[in-house]
């Protein structure tokens, strides 16, 4: 492996890794290359789906966090069927996948796209509240459940950082380990509305919290956006989101 990076840099005059005890680390101009490949490789994958079966529906790729796709997965059935001229394909990622190397095709998001080269439409709103154990009924102390320190770039992890980091007795990295986590410890933390009320194993103790609430955005490319199958699955899925559904637990 070391070779075969060596003959790369060599090839490209360019040093795209830095070594390091520990192993390897990308360089300015190896994160460059990495962005670049990265669209080669969707393009690629593209060609050959293409390739392999033409006659095939086309994906419509749909980025959003956890929640929202669980939200968008609960009720797939009263935006799409087998019928449609699309195929939804679901990635839960917010930070590694893009518009412009075609990794995506719709994204939600909390809010407008700053992008010149992004088309985005308002679908609602989303509201954050405190939520702990349904099940425990003598009064929930205040400790909490929070989030690891690589979550803080979301403002619900922030919230909980900013005004009850004293009080946090567990982390977590997922927003549905801490739910599973409430019953147990009774604890609090904070919960979507579209999420926390749909349950009946978990209660609110708060009125929605204002600094936390925020827009729903539905995101496209301004060069697929007139796509028919694009159009198609995006006025679907904003139709879905403007009616403000809720989970269904099954």
């Amino acid at each position: 492996m070391g070779r075969r990076v060596s003959a790369l840099e060599v090839a490209l005059d360019k040093r795209l890794f830095e070594r390091e005890p520990r192993g390897y680390r990308l360089t300015e101009a190896g994160l460059e290359l990495l962005e670049l490949v990265g669209g080669m490789s969707r393009f690629a994958q593209n060609v050959s789906e293409w390739a392999a079966d033409s006659g095939s529906k086309r994906r419509i790729r749909i980025s959003a966090g956890n929640w929202t796709l669980r939200l968008l997965a609960d009720h797939v059935g009263s935006y799409w069927s087998s019928l449609s001229g699309w195929q939804p394909e679901f990635l839960a990622d917010l930070h590694d996948l893009n518009f412009s190397h075609q990794q995506i095709d719709i994204g939600i998001r909390n809010k407008r796209p700053t992008d010149p080269r992004l088309a985005g439409r308002k679908v609602g709103h989303v509201e954050f509240a405190v939520y702990g154990s349904a099940d425990r009924t003598d009064p929930i102390p205040d400790r909490w459940i929070g989030f690891t320190e690589e979550q803080l770039r979301f403002p619900t992890a922030r919230w909980i950082n900013s005004h009850h980091a004293e009080n946090v007795i567990i982390n977590v990295n997922r927003s549905e380990d801490a739910l599973a986590l409430l019953k147990g410890t009774n604890a609090r933390t904070v919960f979507p509305c579209f999420v926390g009320d749909s349950l009946e194993t978990i209660r609110r103790l708060s009125e929605p919290i204002p600094e936390l609430k925020t827009e729903r955005w539905l995101v496209v490319h301004n060069e697929g956006r007139h796509a028919t199958e694009i159009r198609q699955a995006a006025n679907a899925i904003a139709k879905l989101l403007k009616g403000d559904p809720q989970l269904i637990w099954r």
